[in-house]
């Protein structure tokens, strides 16, 4: 027998067993029972053993007829748009919709779904994750999903028909595999006032011809905002027109930003990872919020896996999808980098080791930094940088995920340091915290916890 037909036939055997660990152990205990009280002429001990074989048996069966009422239905289910990593707030989370509709359990009887599987949180690291609801009565099964950190998870799904006592429990139809992207979490908006307002970006004038002046309106150009586009006109000319304003000029700003979610390879902590998926989140509520506050920016937005540019929320959507899956990983040869800006922003973190040849690329240019830094490191930069605005940020991690691959938990080089350029500041600078007792993290918090 090969080893896929043994894998086929153990999976068999595992999906029609009719007892739960808690059945199996009661089933164990009276067949023990019943043995020894035959040997020793025991009534008393027989009759428990008759009954701890009994009920779960007949629990079983009355399952397993039940679960023959329903052996078309499908489990089919889909995640919620609010999915992502949870990160900073654990409460915070989507959910797997699962289809139940005509399937009414008998009393005594819970509808038990079930999602399990591996999610890749980076190049070499991935956890486990498993989640189950059980209920009565529901059309529809909504299942959480507490992703702690951004990634890809291949969930499978199974629903089964157990008893309250949570003693057998009977397959329902077949199970059903699927892909679910996770993308980070927004744990909070950078400051902005001071780089919008005192950067300014690379500024672009356009004068338009007369003949955009006689329709107030000019050919669309990618970068526009969806919103300008006068969509009645073009679909009579068949071409895209963006409204203009009836002054002779207008003035655009350019901000160049660099995602810099790099590590060493050998670099495999949660911690590390946390570092990543945060900055990641970061970015997108600074792309968010400084597109609601100022409506003539372009945002182009440089990482490993490209160049984007964001003039809209749609556009910082997609890019939040397109990072979902961007591990902390070494830095690819030939990034791209643009030694003409007058200055940058960059989001990094203290696992950054090719950040300083990395400002040296871009020779005299202003770099405007946001970081992340080890909790109870110092402050985590040398002592000639300032920054603008510290503070404290935690990142929960367990519950539902168990690491599946060799990985710590904390990374071993606590005093790592980062530097900047002359000219150059840190905007702001966030001690993560990896948290791994949600409870003994809350108690020490409250006023009067211990520290």
């Amino acid at each position: 027998m090969t080893a896929a037909r043994l894998r086929a036939q153990i999976a068999r055997v595992a999906r029609y067993y009719p007892f739960t660990v808690a059945g199996t152990i009661v089933f164990a205990i009276g067949v023990v029972f019943v043995a020894r009280g035959g040997a020793l002429g025991d009534v008393y001990r027989t009759s428990l053993g008759i009954l701890a074989i009994g009920l779960p048996m007949l629990l079983a069966v009355v399952g397993r007829s039940q679960a023959g009422r329903f052996s078309e239905v499908e489990a089919s289910w889909r995640a919620s748009r609010d999915t992502q990593a949870t990160m900073t707030a654990p409460d915070r989370c989507g959910h797997v919709e699962i289809n139940a509709r005509g399937i009414q359990p008998w009393f005594f009887y819970r509808l038990l779904a079930r999602l399990s599987g591996p999610l890749r949180v980076g190049s070499h690291t991935s956890f486990h994750f498993h989640e189950e609801l059980a209920t009565a009565h529901a059309e529809v099964v909504r299942v959480p999903l507490p992703f702690p950190l951004p990634g890809k998870a291949r969930l499978t799904c199974r629903l089964e028909i157990r008893d309250i006592f949570g003693m057998t429990r009977a397959a329902l139809g077949p199970a059903t595999t699927g892909e679910v992207v996770t993308p980070a979490a927004m744990p909070r908006a950078p400051q902005l006032t001071r780089i919008v307002t005192e950067t300014g970006g690379e500024e672009s004038t356009r004068v338009r011809n007369p003949e955009e002046e006689r329709y107030y309106m000019r050919e669309y150009i990618p970068g526009d905002r969806l919103r300008d586009i006068n969509w009645k006109a073009s679909s009579r000319i068949r071409e895209l027109f963006a409204r203009v304003s009836p002054e002779t000029q207008e003035q655009s700003r350019t901000l160049t930003i660099y995602l810099r979610n790099f590590a060493d390879p050998q670099e495999r902590s949660v911690e590390a990872l946390s570092h990543g998926a945060y900055i990641s989140g970061w970015l997108i509520a600074f792309l968010r919020t400084l597109l609601r506050e100022e409506s003539d920016v372009t945002l182009r937005v440089i990482t490993a896996r490209g160049t984007f540019t964001c003039t809209d929320e749609e556009a910082v959507d997609r890019l939040s999808w397109e990072l979902a899956d961007l591990w902390l990983d070494p830095e690819p040869v030939g990034l791209t980098v643009d030694p003409t800006a007058h200055q940058v922003i960059v989001f990094s973190t203290p696992f950054d080791t090719g950040f300083d040849a990395f400002a040296t690329r871009l020779g005299r240019t202003a770099i405007h930094l946001f970081t992340t830094q080890l909790a109870g490191s110092g402050n985590g930069t040398s002592a000639e940088v300032e920054s603008i605005s510290v503070d404290q940020a935690a990142v929960f991690f367990g519950g539902s995920v168990v690491p599946s691959s060799r990985v710590r938990l904390y990374t071993k080089d606590r005093d790592l340091v980062r530097t900047c350029p002359d000219g150059s500041d840190i905007i702001e600078q966030i001690g993560l915290r990896l948290v791994c007792d949600r409870r003994s993290y809350e108690r020490a918090s409250a006023p009067g916890g211990y520290r």
